[in-house]
């Protein structure tokens, strides 16, 4: 295996490994969301059948995270060009 390939494989780990990471995280915020928002809507329901706006913050949270780690990873397109 030539060491150009060696350092694709490499690269494309890395990158998997990030990526999996900032999925995990993102799980574990929007987790941690659900588990104070799903009772609390039920409690103001009175019962527990249906699913509301609670799930739709549960989705804002993960995204917002992902959001914002891919931000803070990634960097701005001006500190990209500086390096």
């Amino acid at each position: 295996m030539s060491k150009r390939t060696k350092r694709k494989i490499v690269r494309s780990s890395l990158i998997f490994a990030v990526e999996a990471i900032k999925i995990f995280l993102s799980y574990l915020v929007a987790w941690i969301n659900s588990l104070w928002l799903i009772p609390w809507a039920a409690a103001e329901r009175g019962y527990e059948g249906a699913y509301g706006g609670e799930w739709m913050l549960i989705m804002l949270a993960f995204i917002g995270t992902y959001w914002a780690l891919s931000r803070y990873i990634n960097g701005t397109e001006k500190s990209r060009k500086e390096v």
